[in-house]
């Protein structure tokens, strides 16, 4: 039985539409009424590479026209250049959950500045991540002497 929404010649609608349809830009992440996008502090040895980059303009100007799956052929080709494969520009998304998994870093907090909704997807992004517990002793004598990074206000922003 057609359902009476599909068209006769699938294929050729389907083409159609996606000739019509114009490209859409990556949706935000969703956030709840009144609540902010994450703000991300970089570390010593970020500010200092980004201190030796262009202060104004893009960084690589000639990616902007490109589409996103044009930026990751690019990509994918310059890393084939230098003898590098397996890694896509995604590849750093899974990385960075992963890295942040191994230091310790508050779930919740990575899950926000990976734009992740659901518990479950930022756990698959982290699922490869290696642990090493640190024995209880060391975690309870940091925990004693208040070794733990607090939060900026937002006011100090």
């Amino acid at each position: 039985m057609k359902h009476a929404s599909l068209p006769a010649n699938r294929n050729h609608s389907m083409e159609t539409c996606r000739k019509r349809r114009p490209r859409q830009p990556a949706a935000p992440p969703r956030l709840c009424p009144g609540q902010q996008p994450p703000q991300i502090r970089f570390g010593k040895k970020v500010e200092a590479i980004l201190a030796t980059l262009p202060t104004a303009g893009p960084l690589f100007p000639h990616l902007l026209p490109l589409k996103s799956e044009h930026r990751a052929t690019e990509f994918r080709q310059r890393c084939h250049g230098l003898g590098i494969y397996g890694i896509t520009l995604h590849s750093y998304r899974y990385a960075w959950a992963e890295r942040a998994k191994v230091a310790g870093y508050p779930e919740r907090f990575a899950q926000l500045a990976l734009g992740h909704n659901s518990q479950a997807v930022h756990r698959a992004y982290a699922r490869k991540a290696q642990v090493t517990l640190p024995p209880l002793e060391d975690y309870e004598r940091n925990m004693a002497s208040a070794a733990i990074i607090p939060l900026p206000s937002a006011a100090a922003g």
